[in-house]
């Protein structure tokens, strides 16, 4: 049930600007095995290109498999953190052991942070789901001396690598990971710690494998996509409009100026700092092994902020990974507290925090309705409208900042605008040598690679405030403009250019 809730969600909602690169990216390597860095600009770690790439060669809708992936990944990490609560639950009476990883996931899926942002075809879901999944093995590693430590050492680095590899803000994650491997309890002797460190390490450049190699191939075209682009590029981008969310102090406050405003956050901050607190007045109290999890769950908070604090500007998204952590913080904690008044009064208050802020976000859930008509799925409206801008294109690549469109339709687009609007408005921040090693497109040096190569028609939407410079170069070269069909609000009703 909680599937089909968290697949209605996904289902009903327009897209983000900032969705289509991704998608425009795995879409170009899965029909022409371009790879990023080397063949197109593209300013986040590679592994989710080639999922994508992957998905897209079966299936005709890109947008619906995106949002379908993204989904199944916002519901395993739900899925996970349940697995992990009711593990730590095992031995208490059967309501504890069965109510608080329920409550812990509703707690989960209900905070706005992660509802807002788990269907989206970001790289967040995916990513929060390998590194969920990497502490879970971290967890369960050793434990109770049961398993097999190595094997599960290998699975935490190799998921953690994984959750890199789509996102590099989870590279902070390596050190608490690799430090719980050393003091795991009941560890053996230092040539063993160091054993399980190096099989950790292995399992992580093993997955990282795809990123090494992509470097190899284009050392200064990954650079610039993964660090120079985001950390300087995007930065001075912003400072031209006066825009202090980039400034480092703003992002540190970003937090309390921004997402404890909203109440369901504020309830999850409370009940983490009150059932950590509580937990850790007893920490020397617990059994060794559920010391050991509490504080490698707590170690990786911390870090995991650091990657949340990193991009310009804050943005609440860049905060998911750390709600699925808060979350399993609280259910650690509540879990130490098995007998007497204190056991119920914990799972009281949990499962209060979850039914709080359920009540407060189970409008957005409640539309079951619209699972029986696809037709008015929001990417089945975008890929209607793809097919229908396919039909007015006889040959050639499509000049667009929205390529949702034209891939939609199974056209080509210019590899050089992947991203969309994301490269297009900083080309003037780039120098321009490096306009060209890097291929970065923009108002004042697109012409001159349209005269070389024409488009095959021009694609623009009312919406975007970067299209101007699109449609006064169609205008100037004698193209019509053919407005597609109205799609209602969540489709913006584009225009395609083409040859008179």
């Amino acid at each position: 049930m909680l599937l089909l809730l968290m697949l209605s969600l996904g289902l009903r909602r327009g897209m983000n600007h900032d969705e289509s690169q991704y998608l425009a990216a795995g879409a170009v390597f899965g029909r022409h095995l371009l790879l990023p860095y080397r063949d197109f600009p593209y300013f986040h770690m590679p592994d989710l290109v080639l999922i994508y790439g992957a998905l897209f060669r079966w299936c005709g809708s890109v947008l619906l498999a995106a949002r379908l992936f993204s989904v199944a990944a916002g519901w395993l990490t739900s899925l996970v953190l349940w697995l992990m609560a009711w593990r730590e639950c095992r031995g208490k009476p059967a309501l504890v052991h069965w109510l608080l990883p329920a409550g812990a996931a509703l707690l989960l899926v209900s905070n706005p942070i992660f509802r807002d942002a788990f269907w989206r075809t970001w790289n967040h879901a995916p990513a929060t789901l390998f590194g969920m999944v990497a502490v879970a093995f971290a967890m369960g590693a050793g434990r109770d001396g049961r398993g097999l430590p190595w094997v599960r050492w290998f699975g935490s680095g190799l998921f953690i690598g994984l959750a890199i590899g789509t996102r590099l803000t989870f590279a902070p994650l390596i050190a608490p990971l690799a430090v719980a491997a050393v003091l795991e309890p009941g560890g053996g002797n230092l040539c063993e710690r160091a054993r399980r460190v190096a099989i950790f390490c292995g399992g992580a450049a093993l997955s990282l494998l795809p990123a090494l190699i992509l470097f190899a191939l284009a050392a200064a075209q990954f650079l610039f996509g993964n660090f120079t682009f985001n950390s300087k590029v995007n930065v001075l981008f912003r400072q031209s409009y006066h825009d202090t969310r980039a400034g480092f102090s703003a992002k540190l406050l970003f937090p309390f100026t921004t997402l404890l405003r909203d109440p369901a956050n504020l309830l999850l901050a409370l009940l983490f700092v009150g059932f950590v607190a509580a937990a850790l007045s007893r920490i020397f109290k617990m059994p060794r092994e559920a010391r050991y999890r509490l504080l490698l769950v707590l170690s990786l908070v911390p870090f995991t902020l650091i990657g949340a604090v990193a991009p310009s500007p804050s943005q609440h998204e860049y905060y998911y990974a750390l709600v699925p952590l808060m979350v399993l913080g609280i259910a650690l904690s509540a879990a130490e507290f098995s007998t007497g008044g204190r056991a119920w009064l914990c799972l009281l208050l949990l499962l209060a925090g979850a039914a709080f802020a359920t009540a407060r976000t189970w409008n957005e859930y409640q539309r079951l309705a619209i699972l029986k008509t696809p037709s008015e799925w929001a990417p089945v409206k975008f890929h209607e409208a793809g097919v229908e801008a396919a039909q007015w294109v006889r040959a050639g690549c499509v000049l667009t900042l929205n390529p949702i469109y034209p891939i939609e339709g199974g056209l080509d687009i210019y590899p050089a605008l992947v991203t969309g609007g994301i490269a297009w408005r900083t080309e003037r921040y780039v120098p321009p040598a490096d306009r060209v090693r890097f291929q970065i497109l923009g108002p004042d040096n697109f012409e001159s690679v349209m005269e070389q190569r024409p488009p095959g028609a021009v694609l623009t939407t009312p919406s975007s405030e970067l299209d101007p410079p699109l449609i006064a170069w169609a205008q100037a070269h004698g193209y019509a403009a053919h407005p597609l069909q109205a799609r209602g609000k969540l489709v913006d009703q584009a225009t395609v250019w083409t040859a008179r």
